[in-house]
């Protein structure tokens, strides 16, 4: 039951009588699911028959995620340097339950805090006398400034996708004349997309000066307090390299020794950085003290608070705890190479990943 929906498995068949493959081209065997009303992810049979191919230096012959079986009458590989290939390649797009590119998104950054008002200095009118006069009430408070808002915390990195699987391919060639090399590998994990910054906490309002009125004295108001950063957010996960399936060559034995077998593990995706934490905000200055003629001594001047000073002014505000930085994300799992069997003989795979290696094909190839 599980598999009946996959089942006949759709076919292409293509037969050649003669391909030239030009040095660095590719000829892309590969079919998608557009010929087929069928989902994306579906497996496809590919059938190729060839009578003679011939490949210059440099030159590939690539299938991505087919079902692959290929007939290849005579192979001539040209040239002494970079050998053709045969590429057993992944399916070009991630394949798990999740949406979006094989890279995770990054995190949003977090929205920074609001500045906080300064204080309101009360409502005056000049005079000939050289003090102010009130011109309305003293509001309690109004002259302190205000607090700054806190930041918002950022947004944590997305997961990378799983890399794409390799499918199972079966090769047979009559007669192999050069050099060829032959390199199968699935697709790398994408990585975790970056955890946002946290955002900054926005600094505390001045408090306002004070002031010398015809009514009094009013002292100077408290520096409002920096609001707290946010919290960076968490980097994604790096995505599992994708799986492989196994590879099947067959060949005259005494040929052998022209094939060379580029088998390589499908890295896992690199776990992303966490976002770092936002800073506090700065507290606002408390208020100057008002200048009282022939008076110049500690506190009347907004220096210093006078020793036994009740609170009333003179007092910054604190500054605000800076965010956290976010966890970083770990990577993902690589996978194995695929199984590579030579007339039924298991080669031994390569100990890197493909896009880590000089190959000709590298990791824009190998995704």
């Amino acid at each position: 039951m599980l598999f009946r929906s996959h089942f006949p498995f759709p076919a292409r068949i293509l037969s050649v009588r003669h391909r030239d493959v030009g040095p660095g081209e590719c000829w892309d065997l590969s079919v998608r699911d557009e010929h087929w009303d069928i989902d994306f992810r579906d497996d496809i049979v590919n059938v190729v028959n060839v009578g003679s191919l011939r490949l210059a230096p440099g030159a590939v012959v690539a299938v991505r995620g087919n079902l692959l079986i290929l007939i290849v009458q005579r192979v001539i590989c040209d040239g002494d340097g970079t050998p053709g290939q045969l590429a057993i390649l992944p399916v070009p797009f991630p394949v798990d339950r999740r949406v979006g590119p094989l890279d995770g998104p990054g995190g949003q950054a977090g929205r920074d805090g609001p500045g906080g008002p300064g204080g309101v200095a009360a409502p005056t009118a000049p005079t000939w006398l050289g003090c102010d006069w009130l011109t309305g009430p003293v509001v309690p408070g109004a002259r302190d400034g205000r607090d700054g808002g806190d930041g918002s915390d950022g947004g944590d990195g997305a997961r990378g996708r799983n890399g794409g699987p390799s499918k199972l391919a079966e090769i047979t060639i009559g007669e192999l004349a050069g050099a060829l090399a032959l390199l199968a590998a699935a697709g790398r994990g994408g990585d975790g997309g970056a955890g946002g910054k946290g955002g900054d906490g926005g600094d505390g309002g001045h408090g306002a000066d004070g002031q010398r009125t015809m009514q009094g004295v009013l002292p100077p108001g408290y520096g409002g307090a920096g609001g707290h950063g946010g919290n960076g957010g968490h980097g994604g996960r790096g995505g599992d390299g994708g799986i492989s399936s196994d590879v099947f060559v067959s060949l005259p034995p005494e040929q052998e020794g022209r094939l060379r077998v580029l088998s390589h593990p499908a890295p896992g995706g690199q776990g992303s950085r966490g976002g770092a934490g936002g800073a506090g905000g700065r507290g606002g200055r408390a208020g100057s003290a008002a200048r009282i003629p022939g008076r110049t001594g500690p506190g009347e001047n907004g220096d210093h608070p006078p020793s036994g000073d009740d609170g009333a002014g003179f007092r910054p505000g604190i500054s605000g705890r800076h965010g956290t930085s976010g966890r970083d994300g770990i990577g993902g799992r690589s996978r194995p190479a695929p199984p590579v069997y030579v007339n039924e003989r298991l080669i031994e795979p390569m100990p890197e990943p493909a896009d880590r290696k000089s190959t000709r094909l590298n990791s824009s190839h190998i995704t």
